[in-house]
This record gives C-alpha cells, sequence and structure tokens, in this order.
C-alpha cells in the first residue's frame, strides 16, 4: 500500500489550515511556529497539496480550491 499522495486525492483539514496561513500572509516559518510543526513538514504538505490538486505554485491551488478568481480582459 502506497501513502504517497496523488493527483485526486483530497485535501485533508491540516492541509487545509496550513494554505490558509499561508494565504493569509504568513510566512512558512510563522506558519511552522503557529502550528507547532517543524518546516520541513511544512514543505512537504505543500508538495502534497500541489500533487493532489495538479498544481504548481500557491496561486494555482488558491484557484482550484476557489479561493481566488480571475477576470479575463477583452
Amino acid at each position: 500500500m502506497s501513502l504517497a499522495a496523488k493527483k485526486g486525492d483530497p485535501v485533508g483539514p491540516r492541509e487545509l489550515q496550513v494554505l490558509r496561513e499561508l494565504a493569509d500572509g504568513s510566512m512558512q516559518a510563522e506558519v511552522a511556529d503557529r502550528l507547532n510543526i517543524s518546516m520541513s513538514t511544512v514543505r512537504n504538505t505543500l508538495y502534497n497539496v500541489y500533487l493532489k490538486l495538479g498544481v504548481h505554485s500557491l496561486i494555482e491551488a488558491y484557484y482550484v480550491l476557489g479561493w481566488i478568481k480571475f477576470e479575463e480582459t477583452p
């Protein structure tokens, strides 16, 4: 049995918590301190979220989750 994250897996509550902290403007080190986790855990969490959502950045993750919208210009 593989525990590796893969595209389409649901994003968990703790992963969403890390994303929300970052969306609120916190730096990764601040998130680690606030959530009492290591910087490595923050980075691994982001990596897993990117895999699950099939994205390559926080902005893309926020878009896929519906947290931001982009308007097309004419």
